[in-house]
């Protein structure tokens, strides 16, 4: 079975590496100077830019935008709605209306949806031919089996496989073939139905033409480093304002999502200890630099370790059950806005625990030699991602368009 699944596979050309989603060398021929425009709705900012995509060589960012939401000192949880809104008009406001825009891609950050992973687990005790609507129907039974229904007040944002295995196979089940076990990743997402109506009415303000389509920064960050990374399994750590998102690729699966309420805000206030939040995110940055007197520095590690430890003892309650069944992943990235970025970097260096892997900042020279720089652009980070993100569109697997 083992020997006619891997003959089967060396025979497809497109995905022949058991990837399921997306491999930027066997995209079909793209249009030339195909323009789009990324939105990036975050936790504490909202980001913009223009990304045109040539048929040969790297696609182009231009007219990078990033606006920071005007919170204050207040944890504003409960309007970060409005605030975000208001911030997309800003951020759209500052964008250059001129020539003609594809499509929209609009990418939502954690807090502003919820996600949720599932493997479906499909067996028989005879070998039999297995094809993607076998996959497809595993998923239909599972549904109307788990009773799963549309909930009032959410908008479904993604429904995606993410891996595929036959036998414990990868496979991109482009060609049939057989086996008796068949296991179906798939990756959901939804967020709040008037958030999403809000921000579409906004976006069709400004630029009332082009077909817009949401994704969450979980999968867009998965899709992209699973294609420029050789590492299979891998840990994604995106901490926001108020809330910090774990994600883990297995074996080129994405296979779990977790969000607990701790950001850089949040660590902040414990530093800041009900003074000024803005002096507190100040100290931090210049502790990492070490440009606080000597004094200043014993007194700020102290305080930077219980800070640490607050933020793990969340992580591990997440990654526990993460973890059950799989080994520990050798390598974490970390996206953070670029002044949290290097002070929450040393901090998880600082609490060197088994649970947490080797951690690789995300920073804007990850992206370098992948995209080209047009008029008023800079390397963003969560730009750089959807906008590679957006070349690859049309080889993924929907299932709930």
């Amino acid at each position: 079975q083992r020997d006619e699944l891997v003959n089967q596979e060396s025979e497809d050309k497109v995905g022949e590496n058991g990837k399921c989603q997306f491999s930027y060398d066997t995209i079909v021929a793209m249009k030339v100077a195909e323009r789009e425009l990324i939105i990036d709705i975050g936790g504490s900012s909202i980001g913009a830019c223009f990304v045109t995509h040539h048929d040969e060589g790297n696609s182009e960012i231009s007219n990078t935008v990033r606006v920071p939401f005007k919170i204050g000192s207040v944890d504003v949880r409960g309007g970060l709605q409005e605030i975000a809104l208001l911030t997309l008009k800003q951020a759209l406001e500052g964008l250059n209306r001129t020539g003609t825009i594809q499509k929209t891609h609009i990418v939502l950050a954690d807090p502003w949806y919820q996600a949720e992973t599932k493997a479906i687990v499909s067996e028989s005790e005879k070998p039999l031919r297995i094809s993607m609507g076998t996959a497809l129907h595993a998923i239909e039974k599972q549904r109307e089996e788990s009773g799963t229904q549309k909930r009032t007040g959410r908008r479904m944002i993604e429904s995606l496989i993410t891996q595929l295995y036959v036998n414990g196979y990868p496979t991109t089940l482009s060609k049939t073939v057989h086996g008796t076990s068949l296991t179906t990743h798939v990756y959901e997402s939804e967020a709040d139905e008037s958030f999403v109506v809000k921000a579409t009415n906004i976006i069709r303000d400004n630029f009332p033409h082009a077909p817009l389509s949401f994704h969450t920064r979980a999968f867009v960050m998965f899709a992209v480093l699973r294609n420029l990374r050789e590492e299979d399994s891998f840990v994604m750590l995106d901490i926001g304002a108020e809330t910090s998102e774990v994600v883990i690729a297995h074996r080129d699966a994405l296979t779990f999502t977790h969000s607990f309420p701790v950001g850089t805000l949040t660590l902040a206030r414990e530093i800041a200890n009900g003074g000024s939040l803005a002096d507190a995110l100040a100290r931090l940055q210049l502790y990492t630099k070490s440009e606080l007197s000597e004094d200043e520095m014993s007194s700020f590690n102290l305080k930077f370790e219980v800070m640490g430890k607050n933020w793990f003892s969340e992580y591990q309650k997440a990654s526990d059950s993460a973890f059950k069944n799989i080994a520990v992943p050798q390598i974490a990235f970390l996206l953070s806005d670029q002044d949290s970025l290097q002070w929450l970097h040393r901090m998880m260096q600082q609490i060197a625990v088994p649970l947490l892997p080797t951690i690789i900042p995300l920073t804007t020279t990850f992206f370098q030699n992948m995209l080209s720089l047009g008029s008023n652009a800079r390397y963003d980070v969560p730009l750089s991602f959807a906008s590679l993100f957006s070349k690859s569109q049309g080889s993924t697997i929907d299932l709930h368009t």
